[in-house]
């Protein structure tokens, strides 16, 4: 276990930042980050966000959870969605909101 600490109140956030993690069933959960210039996550940002698949697969979304649902606020500058990739295609993910232009991730596993 990797525990973060800061004393540091974070800035307002400057971009956005996409990450990926592989289940066992092979789809990915799509995290997006709000982060300040000193790359310190903004905790305290709860804008709303806009995933989007833009080839090769499919967000699993419309379900009105927290991470299968393709608009939604962020909750501690973190908002995440599942995505079902299409094998040995090139798959992207865009996440946006209306201060932060588009940030893609490429999945082609």
């Amino acid at each position: 276990m990797k525990i973060f600490f800061t004393t540091e109140k974070n800035g307002k956030p400057e971009e956005l930042i996409l990450q990926k993690e592989r289940s066992k069933n092979g789809n990915y959960l799509i995290s997006a980050l709000a982060i300040d210039k000193g790359k310190n996550r903004c905790l305290d940002f709860n804008g709303r966000i806009y995933f989007s698949a833009l080839n090769a697969g499919r967000l699993l979304n419309n379900l009105g959870t927290s991470v299968r649902s393709s608009i939604i606020e962020m909750a501690n500058g973190k908002a995440q969605i599942k995505y079902k990739h299409i094998p040995l295609h090139k798959g992207i993910v865009e996440v946006r909101n209306q201060d932060f232009k588009g940030t893609y991730i490429t999945i082609d596993e």
